[in-house]
């Protein structure tokens, strides 16, 4: 919860608000959302956690005014305690691992913080891991207060307050939450949070990893990944999957692209925890066959705005391969490749919700197409398919009469032109057709379309 009696910022701190996501899960029956985490006055849900951590021990006589607060962290929790510590006038060492990138650095020491960088690829009982210096410089600096986000339970009950802000923001409806887990404190937080809560007992928090990960256990704890904060070098003492519903595991290039579609089909600009989230919230989805009772929410845990070097630079992700050749083709020139017979036929062919289904076969006939764009004032609300309105008007000819809003499909999903043509690939196995948001106005690929693109490539 807001708290207005702490001064400047860290009063912004908690209710941060809960958007739907509105395109990157059309063809995803379940209701899908965003809590928007990143919007915390230093840009992640770490401000919750460092906050609670900080005031814990100041309670507690163990952090005393005019102190250092020193953590070892990949990133967010260090640029949160610098923040607070700025705030509150404390001396911040922050000690990071060289996986982190260098806005993060440069945020850090934008607070005041000093900022101690140790390699990545080493185990957390060496001397030189980010968690053996931290404790190190504990030890040494008698007015130091180490953090310990790892082991402090005070991370834990920060996140209580995230369980309660879901279920009154969907109204009691929430079924599921799907959350990144680096220490695991915020997912088990709302886990504890939600199980405190009448009726919230039966939501499902899902833990999301990297496919590479200390928790899972055949996985290398030294293994280079790309997804920073999530799958910790070490398991945390706070981590208890008992209380989540499952983990599921996300590949690098599956979670880069998934944060890079936040930013350009809704507009949130964030790290790539939230892709990974994301990417796990509709694969969950569709293995799993939820429908519109499902209210699913994804926690957005930062700000992209710290990884512009690596995961909305073009060229990092070309560098690593995250770019492969078949991706490099888009969706852009799939609508190339069908330029010629789209003009023939005047553009894309739509029709509105009170079409009647006499209509809308005569279009199926006349254009020999399957499938066709649902359109109102609002934009896209929807889709028809030919096998549905054959089959019902075989059965009651009457039917022709009825308006197309009757047996309309939820929409086709919606895609940039910069789409790669494998991610259309994925969507064309649970959807008959895609639309493309161009300059121009919508297009449409069908899975014809693919099959076409692919042996002229071929060839």
């Amino acid at each position: 919860m807001n708290d207005t009696t702490r001064p400047g910022v860290l009063g912004l701190i908690g209710e941060s608000p809960l958007v739907p996501l509105a395109r990157v899960g059309n063809g995803c029956a379940a209701r899908l959302f965003a809590k928007l985490e990143f919007l915390h006055p230093s840009g992640s849900a770490k401000d919750r956690s460092a906050l609670a951590m900080i005031e814990a021990a100041e309670r507690s006589g163990q952090l005393a005014p005019g102190g250092t607060i020193i953590e070892a962290s990949s990133g967010n929790t260090a640029i949160a305690a610098a923040m607070a510590g700025a705030c509150k006038g404390y001396r911040v060492v922050c000690v990071t691992t060289d996986r982190q990138s260098q806005e993060k650095i440069r945020i850090l020491k934008a607070f005041g913080a000093e900022v101690v960088v140790c390699p990545a690829a080493v185990r957390p009982e060496d001397p030189r891991s980010y968690l053996s210096v931290a404790w190190r410089l504990a030890e040494e600096r008698a007015d130091a207060f180490y953090l310990h986000q790892h082991a402090n339970p005070a991370a834990v009950r920060a996140h209580e307050a995230t369980a309660r802000e879901l279920w009154e923001q969907t109204g009691g409806a929430l079924t599921h939450v799907f959350c990144g887990v680096g220490t695991g404190a915020t997912a088990c937080g709302i886990a504890a949070g939600l199980r405190a809560i009448d009726g919230a007992d039966g939501v499902e928090v899902i833990g999301v990893q990297p496919a590479v990960s200390e928790l899972l256990a055949d996985s290398d704890p030294a293994a280079a990944h790309h997804l920073e904060g999530l799958g910790e070098e070490s398991v945390s003492q706070l981590f208890d999957p008992g209380a989540l519903a499952g983990i599921l595991r996300v590949e690098d290039r599956d979670a880069l692209l998934a944060t890079r579609r936040l930013a350009r089909a809704e507009g949130l600009l964030c790290g790539p925890s939230s892709g990974a989230v994301l990417a796990a919230a509709l694969r969950y989805a569709r293995e799993r066959g939820l429908d519109e009772s499902a209210c699913c929410v994804c926690v957005l845990h930062d700000s992209g705005e710290r990884y512009l070097s690596k995961v909305f630079s073009d060229e990092w992700m070309r560098a690593n391969r995250f770019f492969e050749p078949a991706a490099a083709r888009t969706a852009a020139e799939l609508c190339g490749l069908k330029r010629a017979e789209r003009d023939a036929i005047g553009g894309l062919i739509t029709v509105s919700p009170h079409s009647l289904l006499l209509e809308v076969l005569e279009l199926f006939r006349h254009h020999e197409v399957s499938q066709l764009p649902v359109l109102d004032a609002s934009g896209v609300v929807g889709s028809v398919k030919e096998d549905r309105v054959v089959h019902l008007l075989v059965r009651d000819p009457e039917a022709k009469s009825r308006p197309v809003r009757d047996v309309m499909d939820p929409p086709f999903p919606i895609v940039e032109p910069t789409t790669p043509v494998e991610q259309i690939s994925d969507l064309l196995r649970d959807s008959p057709a895609v639309l493309v948001d161009t300059a121009a106005g919508l297009d449409i690929l069908t899975k014809a379309d693919l099959v076409r693109a692919i042996a002229r490539w071929a060839g």
